[in-house]
């Protein structure tokens, strides 16, 4: 099994000088497909720093990540990403957000077409796994903040992406919202892409299949 996503002694300061603060380490991890990992660790341990290094988001000061053979991140079509802002259009309905990556990918021809059928189709599949079908016309401002979660995870999982990064994806989820978002990431593992959660939450970590847990901005177990 090849690898999907790995991180190489990534290392991340804010500021410069005497006053810079270290926040990534040295930190390195890999990701395989089909898994779903938990990225655990306290506040302030460098969890989200990461994400958006391997999202490709923001640029280490040094270190590498790489994507298979690769070293940028795939277009809309292979990665997935749930920030904790959620990053919702503010003036798209709940379906226009979740079907937003079929627009960005766009694709023209018969072929085209076909792909904008079956992603319509998965979206909403996926307004009926999340609870949000009756959702589908409002906006996020419309929304609660467990409401707008799911649409982001939707969002994020509806081209069933190669790798898929998921930040406190159940933070303001109740127990069974908080099944369907974890059933909904593990249905991007069995369709063969590999996803990293970042939680504290008892319920992710219970249904990964490996924890990597953070420390003072390094990954310093793996069990």
């Amino acid at each position: 099994m090849s690898t999907r996503l790995e991180a190489r002694d990534v290392r991340v300061a804010f500021g410069d000088g005497a006053g810079s603060l270290s926040v990534l380490r040295g930190a390195s991890l890999q990701l395989e497909p089909g898994e779903l990992v938990a990225l655990t660790g306290p506040s302030g341990s460098g969890k989200s720093v990461l994400l958006d290094v391997l999202a490709g988001w923001s640029r280490p000061d040094s270190g590498t990540v790489c994507w298979g053979q690769h070293d940028e991140p795939p277009s809309w079509a292979g990665l997935g990403v749930v920030p904790q802002a959620m990053g919702l259009m503010p003036d798209l309905s709940v379906w226009h957000n979740i079907t937003l990556p079929l627009r960005l990918t766009g694709g023209g021809g018969r072929a085209g077409r076909r792909a904008l059928a079956d992603g319509s189709a998965r979206a909403g599949i996926l307004l009926e796994q999340l609870g949000l079908a009756h959702l589908r016309r409002r906006t996020p401002g419309e929304l609660s903040l467990g409401e707008q979660q799911r649409v982001a995870v939707a969002r994020a999982a509806l081209l069933e992406p190669q790798v898929l990064l998921a930040d406190e994806p159940s933070a303001h989820q109740d127990a069974a919202s908080c099944d369907a978002v974890l059933d909904v990431l593990r249905g991007v593992c069995t369709a063969g892409g590999a996803v990293l959660v970042a939680s504290h939450d008892d319920a992710v970590l219970d249904r990964s299949d490996r924890w990597l847990r953070m420390l003072e901005g390094q990954v310093v177990d793996d069990d």
